[in-house]
């Protein structure tokens, strides 16, 4: 092939390379106010790693706020974050009486 062919052949790929989709952080944001019931600007957003490829899919988020924290995981196939796991805190235990002791 000659030099005129081949760039023209690189062109779309480089192109379509550029319109995938990131993980987009604000629409984590706004699932994670939601789910733990917290206001979008008391939440903490720490990246846990994963991710494969441009789509990010795969790439897993701990979001912190409101005395809560979730685990979110990028689904980059449908495009959406989703919750894989919800930590709150331990309801305080209510003492109960217990009985006299038996003499």
């Amino acid at each position: 092939m000659n030099r005129v062919s081949t760039s023209f052949m690189v062109l779309p790929i480089v192109a379509f390379a550029g319109c995938v989709p990131t993980a987009p952080e604000g629409q984590l944001r706004t699932r994670a106010a939601f789910d733990l019931k917290c206001s979008e600007g008391d939440l903490s957003v720490a990246d846990l790693g994963g991710g494969v490829g441009d789509s990010q899919h795969g790439a897993t988020r701990g979001v912190t706020g409101c005395g809560q924290r979730a685990t979110y995981i990028y689904d980059g196939y449908r495009r959406a974050w989703l919750m894989n796991n919800m930590d709150t805190p331990a309801a305080p235990m209510q003492q109960t009486q217990s009985a006299p002791a038996a003499h």
